[in-house]
């Protein structure tokens, strides 16, 4: 083999190689970017149903007959955000107290350009308030949640701060 050929084909193998390593670099990145979105949109869910518990337990016009019906108001609150929340755990620890846990899975997809790459989260979060306040919005462990729609459910569990 000329020695022209031998460096041509080390050049093309050269390449080869830095193709694929750039390509499983753009799939790295690709899969932060899913990550990403679906995390921020997790996120952003959870606190439009915390700021619509604040909205709920502030309201000078709201007055729940009893404690049962302040719970009841509180977890429609929570679930009225999208349909991709849930309340799995509720409870009313004293008057005019609630506790929510609740889930928002979301998804998000990147990569445009080479492989297209799809994430799927999990946020649990408990809102706790009081009538008339404060309202308080931290993370709690996720419970086990089957979607038919989604098997497998999402592949990664997130917390408010990141």
């Amino acid at each position: 083999m000329s020695r022209h050929v031998q460096q041509h084909s080390a050049a093309s193998r050269f390449l080869a190689a830095l193709c694929v390593v750039a390509a499983l670099s753009g799939c790295g990145s690709a899969q932060e970017a899913a990550l990403d979105q679906a995390s921020q949109r997790a996120r952003t869910r959870a606190q439009a149903a915390n700021d619509n518990v604040v909205a709920l337990l502030g309201g000078a016009d709201y007055q729940p007959a009893d404690d049962e019906e302040l719970l009841a108001d509180t977890i429609d609150r929570v679930r009225g955000t999208d349909a991709n929340g849930y309340v799995f755990a509720s409870r009313t620890p004293g008057p005019g107290q609630v506790e929510i846990d609740a889930g928002f899975d979301d998804s998000g997809d990147a990569g445009l350009i080479g492989p297209h790459t799809h994430a799927l989260v999990r946020l649990c979060v408990r809102i706790t308030g009081t009538r008339p306040g404060p309202v308080t919005i931290n993370d709690v462990p996720c419970q086990p949640f089957n979607d038919p729609a989604q098997p497998g459910g999402p592949r990664e569990t997130i917390s408010l701060d990141g």
